[in-house]
């Protein structure tokens, strides 16, 4: 799974927005706080890295939860930040 977003990098004052295929690189922690790095990469170039970011959340260890990368993304769209992003699904993927 990836996100389709838009990311804006401040270089020098100056503001560009890009078009990102945006994807969970890392996940660490425990069942009371989960670390996961995101990258955010040129869409129409993936090899492109255009910003990296951290973000923590507290995941669920219910049975019937969600394994702890797809809770990611799910709390990725919960941050104003994310609020436009589309989910990209991969061959076999299902939402």
């Amino acid at each position: 799974m990836a996100l389709k977003t838009n990311v804006n990098v401040e270089v020098y004052g100056d503001t560009t927005n890009y078009e990102c295929y945006t994807t969970i690189s890392n996940v660490s922690g425990n069942k009371h706080s989960l670390h996961i790095v995101v990258e955010h990469k040129k869409y129409t170039d993936k090899s492109i890295l255009i910003k990296r970011e951290d973000f923590s959340f507290e995941p669920s260890v219910d049975d019937m939860a969600s394994n702890f990368i797809k809770q990611g993304y799910e709390h990725l769209k919960t941050l104003p930040i994310f609020l436009d992003a589309i989910d990209i699904l991969e061959e076999g993927q299902t939402a």
